[in-house]
Protein backbone atom coordinates (compact mmCIF):
# COMPACT_ATOMS: atom_id res chain seq x y z
CA UNK A 1 0.00 0.00 0.00
CA UNK A 2 2.54 2.04 0.72
CA UNK A 3 4.60 2.05 -2.91
CA UNK A 4 0.84 2.22 -4.09
CA UNK A 5 0.51 5.39 -2.49
CA UNK A 6 4.07 6.95 -3.16
CA UNK A 7 3.51 5.85 -6.73
CA UNK A 8 0.36 7.74 -6.44
CA UNK A 9 2.17 11.13 -5.05
CA UNK A 10 4.89 10.72 -7.81
CA UNK A 11 2.50 11.13 -10.37
CA UNK A 12 0.87 13.86 -9.41
CA UNK A 13 3.87 15.77 -8.76
CA UNK A 14 5.02 14.85 -11.91
CA UNK A 15 1.69 16.22 -13.74
CA UNK A 16 2.21 19.52 -12.03
CA UNK A 17 5.74 19.88 -12.92
CA UNK A 18 6.86 21.54 -15.88
CA UNK A 19 9.23 19.38 -17.91
CA UNK A 20 11.94 22.24 -18.05
CA UNK A 21 11.57 21.96 -14.17
CA UNK A 22 11.80 18.16 -13.85
CA UNK A 23 15.04 18.25 -15.78
CA UNK A 24 16.41 20.94 -13.25
CA UNK A 25 15.52 19.06 -10.41
CA UNK A 26 17.44 15.81 -12.42
CA UNK A 27 20.43 18.31 -13.25
CA UNK A 28 20.89 19.11 -9.78
CA UNK A 29 21.11 15.68 -8.58
CA UNK A 30 23.72 15.18 -11.52
CA UNK A 31 25.68 17.51 -10.15
CA UNK A 32 26.17 16.30 -7.18
CA UNK A 33 28.41 13.18 -9.21
CA UNK A 34 30.22 15.85 -11.27
CA UNK A 35 34.26 13.69 -10.44
CA UNK A 36 37.32 16.02 -9.42
CA UNK A 37 40.81 15.08 -10.37
CA UNK A 38 42.13 14.94 -6.62
CA UNK A 39 45.53 15.01 -7.85
CA UNK A 40 46.26 11.41 -7.57
CA UNK A 41 46.77 9.10 -10.89
CA UNK A 42 43.92 6.22 -11.30
CA UNK A 43 44.92 2.77 -11.59
CA UNK A 44 42.67 -0.28 -12.85
CA UNK A 45 42.09 -3.13 -9.86
CA UNK A 46 39.86 -6.11 -10.43
CA UNK A 47 40.84 -6.75 -14.01
CA UNK A 48 39.70 -6.69 -17.75
CA UNK A 49 36.07 -5.39 -18.11
CA UNK A 50 33.00 -6.50 -15.43
CA UNK A 51 33.99 -5.93 -11.63
CA UNK A 52 37.21 -3.85 -12.12
CA UNK A 53 37.30 -0.23 -11.21
CA UNK A 54 39.68 2.61 -11.33
CA UNK A 55 40.72 4.15 -7.90
CA UNK A 56 43.13 6.62 -7.05
CA UNK A 57 46.45 5.35 -6.46
CA UNK A 58 46.56 5.97 -2.45
CA UNK A 59 46.48 2.38 -1.19
CA UNK A 60 48.81 2.40 1.46
CA UNK A 61 48.09 2.15 4.83
CA UNK A 62 44.53 0.69 3.89
CA UNK A 63 44.07 -2.25 5.57
CA UNK A 64 40.48 -3.67 4.53
CA UNK A 65 38.18 -3.87 2.23
CA UNK A 66 34.17 -4.22 2.98
CA UNK A 67 33.16 -5.54 -0.21
CA UNK A 68 28.86 -6.34 0.00
CA UNK A 69 27.61 -8.27 -3.07
CA UNK A 70 29.41 -11.23 -3.76
CA UNK A 71 29.72 -12.46 -7.93
CA UNK A 72 30.97 -15.62 -9.31
CA UNK A 73 34.25 -13.27 -10.03
CA UNK A 74 35.86 -11.58 -6.89
CA UNK A 75 38.97 -10.17 -8.77
CA UNK A 76 39.02 -6.86 -7.11
CA UNK A 77 39.10 -8.55 -3.43
CA UNK A 78 41.95 -10.76 -4.61
CA UNK A 79 43.70 -7.92 -6.30
CA UNK A 80 43.53 -6.10 -2.63
CA UNK A 81 44.55 -9.73 -1.30
CA UNK A 82 47.58 -9.24 -3.26
CA UNK A 83 47.90 -5.32 -2.06
CA UNK A 84 48.28 -7.00 1.47
CA UNK A 85 44.41 -5.62 2.27
CA UNK A 86 42.47 -7.89 3.64
CA UNK A 87 39.18 -8.28 2.93
CA UNK A 88 35.29 -8.82 4.54
CA UNK A 89 32.69 -9.96 2.41
CA UNK A 90 28.76 -10.08 2.66
CA UNK A 91 26.05 -11.39 0.91
CA UNK A 92 22.65 -13.12 1.65
CA UNK A 93 21.94 -15.06 -1.96
CA UNK A 94 25.16 -17.02 -2.71
CA UNK A 95 26.57 -19.40 0.06
CA UNK A 96 30.03 -17.80 0.05
CA UNK A 97 32.93 -16.66 -1.96
CA UNK A 98 34.75 -18.15 -5.20
CA UNK A 99 36.82 -21.11 -4.14
CA UNK A 100 40.39 -18.76 -4.44
CA UNK A 101 38.71 -16.32 -2.24
CA UNK A 102 37.76 -18.79 0.76
CA UNK A 103 39.79 -17.76 3.26
CA UNK A 104 38.51 -14.13 3.52
CA UNK A 105 35.96 -13.69 5.79
CA UNK A 106 32.34 -13.93 4.44
CA UNK A 107 28.88 -13.23 5.85
CA UNK A 108 25.66 -14.87 4.99
CA UNK A 109 23.50 -11.69 5.22
CA UNK A 110 22.59 -8.41 2.66
CA UNK A 111 22.56 -5.30 4.00
CA UNK A 112 19.97 -2.97 5.04
CA UNK A 113 19.08 0.60 6.44
CA UNK A 114 18.55 -1.61 9.92
CA UNK A 115 19.97 -5.18 11.49
CA UNK A 116 17.01 -7.86 11.18
CA UNK A 117 17.45 -11.51 11.06
CA UNK A 118 17.79 -11.12 7.64
CA UNK A 119 20.15 -8.07 7.23
CA UNK A 120 22.38 -6.05 8.82
CA UNK A 121 23.65 -1.96 8.76
CA UNK A 122 26.92 -1.13 7.33
CA UNK A 123 27.80 0.15 11.09
CA UNK A 124 26.97 -2.87 12.41
CA UNK A 125 29.22 -5.00 10.21
CA UNK A 126 32.16 -2.54 9.96
CA UNK A 127 31.72 -2.73 14.16
CA UNK A 128 31.33 -6.91 14.09
CA UNK A 129 34.46 -7.36 12.14
CA UNK A 130 36.95 -4.36 12.77
CA UNK A 131 36.29 -2.15 16.11
CA UNK A 132 37.02 1.53 15.52
CA UNK A 133 40.34 1.03 17.45
CA UNK A 134 41.62 -1.38 14.79
CA UNK A 135 42.95 -1.58 11.34
CA UNK A 136 43.86 1.65 9.29
CA UNK A 137 41.81 2.94 6.44
CA UNK A 138 39.38 1.01 4.46
CA UNK A 139 38.10 0.35 0.87
CA UNK A 140 34.21 0.20 0.25
CA UNK A 141 33.37 -1.68 -2.65
CA UNK A 142 29.22 -1.72 -2.87
CA UNK A 143 27.05 -3.48 -5.70
CA UNK A 144 24.23 -3.98 -3.66
CA UNK A 145 21.70 -3.87 -6.96
CA UNK A 146 19.86 -0.75 -5.46
CA UNK A 147 19.58 -1.08 -2.33
CA UNK A 148 23.13 1.32 -1.65
CA UNK A 149 20.64 4.24 -1.25
CA UNK A 150 18.84 3.29 2.13
CA UNK A 151 22.46 1.44 3.44
CA UNK A 152 24.08 4.48 2.88
CA UNK A 153 21.78 6.88 3.89
CA UNK A 154 21.58 4.93 7.29
CA UNK A 155 25.15 4.70 7.70
CA UNK A 156 26.59 6.68 10.54
CA UNK A 157 29.45 9.86 9.44
CA UNK A 158 31.48 7.41 11.48
CA UNK A 159 31.54 4.69 10.04
CA UNK A 160 31.40 5.95 6.62
CA UNK A 161 34.74 7.98 7.68
CA UNK A 162 36.71 4.94 7.98
CA UNK A 163 36.60 4.51 4.53
CA UNK A 164 39.57 6.37 2.40
CA UNK A 165 37.84 5.18 -0.87
CA UNK A 166 34.65 4.23 -2.01
CA UNK A 167 33.19 2.18 -5.24
CA UNK A 168 29.61 2.29 -5.60
CA UNK A 169 27.51 1.18 -8.45
CA UNK A 170 24.72 3.23 -8.15
CA UNK A 171 21.28 1.98 -10.23
CA UNK A 172 17.86 3.05 -11.48
CA UNK A 173 19.12 6.24 -12.57
CA UNK A 174 16.00 5.98 -15.50
CA UNK A 175 14.18 6.43 -12.40
CA UNK A 176 14.90 9.52 -11.60
CA UNK A 177 12.03 11.16 -12.96
CA UNK A 178 10.30 9.82 -9.99
CA UNK A 179 9.77 12.43 -7.05
CA UNK A 180 10.67 10.21 -4.60
CA UNK A 181 13.62 8.58 -6.58
CA UNK A 182 14.95 11.89 -6.77
CA UNK A 183 14.69 12.62 -2.93
CA UNK A 184 16.62 8.89 -2.00
CA UNK A 185 19.61 9.81 -4.39
CA UNK A 186 19.86 13.49 -3.29
CA UNK A 187 19.74 12.47 0.15
CA UNK A 188 22.45 9.38 -0.39
CA UNK A 189 24.70 11.84 -2.50
CA UNK A 190 24.64 14.90 -0.18
CA UNK A 191 25.28 12.57 2.84
CA UNK A 192 28.71 10.96 1.03
CA UNK A 193 29.28 14.93 -0.68
CA UNK A 194 30.23 15.89 3.42
CA UNK A 195 32.97 13.57 3.12
CA UNK A 196 33.96 12.25 -0.21
CA UNK A 197 35.11 14.11 -3.76
CA UNK A 198 33.83 11.78 -6.44
CA UNK A 199 36.95 11.31 -8.72
CA UNK A 200 35.74 9.04 -11.25
CA UNK A 201 32.71 7.87 -13.12
CA UNK A 202 32.28 5.38 -15.59
CA UNK A 203 28.65 4.19 -16.97
CA UNK A 204 28.06 0.51 -16.82
CA UNK A 205 27.21 -0.60 -20.81
CA UNK A 206 24.96 -3.23 -19.86
CA UNK A 207 21.41 -1.42 -19.42
CA UNK A 208 22.30 1.57 -21.55
CA UNK A 209 21.54 5.67 -21.05
CA UNK A 210 17.92 6.41 -20.70
CA UNK A 211 16.12 10.05 -21.82
CA UNK A 212 14.92 11.25 -18.46
CA UNK A 213 12.99 14.31 -19.20
CA UNK A 214 15.49 15.51 -21.26
CA UNK A 215 18.32 14.60 -19.38
CA UNK A 216 20.51 11.73 -20.47
CA UNK A 217 21.06 9.53 -17.60
CA UNK A 218 23.21 6.02 -17.37
CA UNK A 219 21.09 3.49 -16.10
CA UNK A 220 23.97 2.11 -14.26
CA UNK A 221 26.94 4.13 -13.27
CA UNK A 222 30.10 3.33 -11.39
CA UNK A 223 31.54 6.07 -9.08
CA UNK A 224 34.71 6.26 -7.32
CA UNK A 225 35.07 8.45 -4.56
CA UNK A 226 38.09 9.54 -2.00
CA UNK A 227 37.50 10.81 1.58
CA UNK A 228 38.25 14.89 1.01
CA UNK A 229 41.01 15.08 3.82
CA UNK A 230 43.33 12.70 1.17
CA UNK A 231 42.85 14.48 -1.68
CA UNK A 232 45.63 17.15 -3.09
CA UNK A 233 43.51 18.57 -5.69
CA UNK A 234 39.74 19.18 -7.01
CA UNK A 235 40.58 20.36 -9.97
CA UNK A 236 37.39 19.49 -12.50
CA UNK A 237 37.34 16.49 -14.72
CA UNK A 238 36.33 17.50 -18.17
CA UNK A 239 36.97 14.38 -20.53
CA UNK A 240 35.79 10.93 -19.85
CA UNK A 241 36.42 8.19 -20.32
CA UNK A 242 39.43 7.52 -18.79
CA UNK A 243 42.23 5.45 -20.83
CA UNK A 244 41.95 2.80 -18.42
CA UNK A 245 37.97 2.12 -18.60
CA UNK A 246 37.06 -0.93 -20.37
CA UNK A 247 33.14 -1.70 -21.15
CA UNK A 248 31.89 -4.25 -18.49
CA UNK A 249 30.07 -6.60 -21.41
CA UNK A 250 32.20 -7.19 -24.00
CA UNK A 251 29.28 -7.84 -26.74
CA UNK A 252 28.46 -4.50 -26.66
CA UNK A 253 30.64 -1.19 -27.09
CA UNK A 254 31.63 0.49 -24.43
CA UNK A 255 29.02 3.94 -22.77
CA UNK A 256 30.25 7.50 -22.80
CA UNK A 257 29.39 9.58 -20.17
CA UNK A 258 27.32 12.34 -21.76
CA UNK A 259 28.59 15.48 -21.20
CA UNK A 260 26.11 16.59 -19.10
CA UNK A 261 27.65 15.04 -16.36
CA UNK A 262 30.71 16.60 -16.43
CA UNK A 263 32.41 20.50 -15.68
Amino acid sequence: MRRLAQSIADRAERLATGKAARRAHVAEVVALLRPVDSGFPLIRMGGDHDGGYLLPDDLEGISHCFSPGVDDRARFELDCRDRGIGAFLADGTVAGPPAYLADCHFTRMNLGACTTPQTMTLDDWVASCLPADRGGDLILQMDIEGAEFDVLAAARDDTLARFRIAVIEFHGGHRLDRPSVRRRWRHCLNRLATLFDVVHLHPNNCCGIADVDGFPVPRVIEATLLRKDRGKDRRPVTSLPHPLDQPNLTDRPDLVLPPEWLF
